[in-house]
């Protein structure tokens, strides 16, 4: 069942790890306006709930997301390809810029078909675990289209610019395994053990401490697009803060003590700043 208000979608939160799925199985999770507006509102409610800790996207049926629902659009809106292209990219800009900025780790589950705009919003996701028979497709040359959605920009950072040119132009297929090998995905995973691998790899990474997880994650992008002396400042102000953090407490505690650490998800607790970046402000 979607969630209340929602039509093309499902939000549900169990325990500390959020999970949204695309919910339109008949056309292998297509993205439409309606759907880029209830992604848009439910990464504001996913971001405005203190105990979420990790947010997974997945789609239903067998599809993760085919991409843009161009075949539909010209259906309600009578205008050519092109231009419903434009109007759907310019939506999804600020679905992209949500899905990134989120200040909780995310993860894309990729339980089948992702392509073109779809494969842009797994990159826009921090993981990516991909079910064994998935496939992914970049497709955007093949309709004489470059990658968008943010696709330009995580594509190179991940795979490097030759790799991500050879991938482009070539209007690649590939297959989970492949996927896997060339970088676009982290871990691939039995389809009969898929669910439960992603809900394991959800919970351990929701049961990491808090701030040590959420500043990590911005000194490392940060490491990414700046030089080293700016990644130097941003990591001196975060782990400043992770010292002062009860987890980094009881985590010296407990090697002291030779005994496991108690660190984990207090659900409806945050570290001060834990919501926030090295600046001081939500990241």
């Amino acid at each position: 069942m979607s969630a209340p208000g929602f039509h093309t979608l499902e939000l549900a939160r169990d325990g500390a790890v959020m999970w949204l799925r695309l919910d339109r199985p008949a056309r292998l999770n297509a993205l439409t306006e309606e759907t880029f507006a209830e992604l848009a509102a439910a990464l504001s409610a996913v971001d405005a709930d203190p105990d979420v800790r990790v947010l997974v996207l997945t789609g239903n049926g067998r599809g993760f997301c085919s991409g843009s629902d161009v075949e539909g659009l010209a259906e309600r809106l009578g205008c050519g390809a092109a231009e419903q292209v434009e109007r759907l990219a310019r939506i999804g800009r600020e679905v992209v810029l949500a899905l990134h900025g989120l200040p909780v780790p995310t993860i894309a589950a990729v339980n089948g078909a992702a392509a073109g705009g779809g494969l842009s919003l797994a990159l826009a996701c921090d993981l990516r675990i991909a079910s064994a028979d998935a496939g992914i497709a970049l497709g955007y040359t093949a309709v004489g289209l470059i990658p968008d959605l943010g696709a330009t920009y995580f594509l190179p950072r991940l795979l490097g610019l030759s790799r991500s040119c050879h991938l482009l132009w070539r209007n690649a297929r590939l297959t989970a395994a492949e996927a896997l090998a060339a970088g676009l995905v982290d871990e691939v995973s039995p389809a009969g053990e898929f669910h439960a691998r992603t809900a394991a790899l959800a919970a351990q990474v929701a049961a990491a401490p808090r701030l040590a997880v959420r500043l990590g994650r911005i000194a490392l992008r940060r490491g990414c697009e700046g030089g080293l002396a700016a990644a130097l400042e941003v990591e001196a102000v975060a782990q400043s803060l992770c010292l002062q953090s009860a987890d980094h407490r009881d985590g010296v505690r407990a090697f002291l003590e030779r005994r496991a650490s108690v660190v984990g998800p207090r659900l409806g607790s945050a570290e001060p700043g834990a919501d926030r970046g090295a600046s001081g402000r939500r990241e």
